[in-house]
């Protein structure tokens, strides 16, 4: 057996659990694996347009998450998904972070304070 088959006490195989651990694993992956980069990309960027351009993190792959149909049982899968493709966008240099108070993630270059 592998490690989404659950056991009764006696220990035989309690089908339902382990039938609701297997599709809740497979749904997981589903998630993480096949969630098209272009959708994520029109999620990401929906976000941006509507709060101006510049969103915290968190904020931004929690609203692109519910945004590609995410809820309470996948939303941490589907924002660590979202969380990758910002990273890579932003290693890029197509998205920029700007740290500290007013920061988030931008499509434009944080401007450099003069010395």
């Amino acid at each position: 057996m592998d490690k989404h088959t659950k056991f009764n006490d006696d220990g035989s195989v309690n089908v339902a659990l382990s039938t609701q651990a297997h599709t809740d694993a497979l749904d997981a992956w589903v998630l993480e694996n096949e969630i098209p980069s272009d959708r994520i990309e029109q999620a990401v960027d929906s976000i941006l347009t509507q709060k101006d351009g510049r969103v915290t993190t968190p904020t931004l792959c929690n609203l692109a998450a519910f945004s590609l149909g995410a809820d309470v049982n996948n939303l941490k899968q589907v924002s660590d998904r979202v969380h990758s493709y910002v990273k890579a966008q932003t290693k890029a240099g197509k998205l920029f972070t700007v740290k500290g108070i007013g920061g988030g993630v931008s499509r434009t270059a944080p401007v450099k304070k003069a010395e």
